[in-house]
């Protein structure tokens, strides 16, 4: 027991281990582990961000169902409103007709002249392919649900990013595995392949690190 080598240096001359081999070693396992550190705070910056941007695209989702529905009240206003305006002037009740179109809603208004402009094909200004009545409520609907899929599409990459900022983070970890394994290896063939292999996935994670990180 007492032949046994107790340090680095007294190891046999068939297992040398170079002094600037083990400041290499040391140098690409700081740099492994600060890039593995950084992939992390990314996929969870990312991660926070695409939530977010979810909360606010579930909001203008939310508004744009909010004006479709505020335009199908107004339209079935208007539509009773025109159904007894009708009435009044097919019987000839003039005052009740005059009354009513007064107090037709802008939208409507629009839309009888518009309809009593054309070659009156339509039985009213609600009916057609191309409707003379026109509810501003469902263009904002479009609009606002437009918009909501741009940033629904957003989070999606958002967290799609941080998903791959993680897989990075694996491989980093595997490049930090075999840095370990090669640290603690007494052949030096097997270090230098060891080594060789971390550094081949740390230059390729590092390579699609610095592509999305931009």
């Amino acid at each position: 027991m007492s032949d046994l080598p107790k340090t680095l240096d007294e190891l046999p001359a068939s297992a040398p281990r170079s002094r600037r081999f083990e400041l290499t070693l040391a140098i690409l396992l700081g740099l492994a582990a600060i890039a593995a550190g950084y992939t992390a705070y990314r996929a969870d910056l990312d991660r926070g961000d695409a939530l977010r941007q979810f909360q606010v695209a579930s909001k203008t989702s939310a508004l744009s169902v909010d004006a479709y529905s505020q335009g199908d009240v107004q339209r079935s206003t208007d539509e009773q409103i025109f159904v007894e305006y009708m009435k009044a002037i097919n019987v000839g009740d003039a005052e009740v007709a005059a009354a009513l179109r007064n107090g037709l809603s802008p939208d409507l208004r629009r839309g009888i002249i518009a309809w009593e402009k054309s070659n009156g094909n339509e039985f009213s200004p609600f009916a057609g392919a191309n409707p003379a009545y026109f509810q501003p409520f469902y263009a904002e609907g479009d609009e606002l649900a437009a918009r909501a899929d741009e940033e629904f599409a957003a989070a999606d990459e958002l967290r799609s990013r941080a998903d791959t900022f993680t897989l990075i983070g694996v491989l980093l970890a595997s490049a930090l595995f075999i840095y370990g394994i090669a640290a603690v290896s007494r052949a030096a063939k097997v270090r230098r392949g060891l080594t060789a292999t971390g550094f081949l996935i740390y230059l390729g994670a590092t390579i699609a690190l610095l592509i999305n990180a931009v």
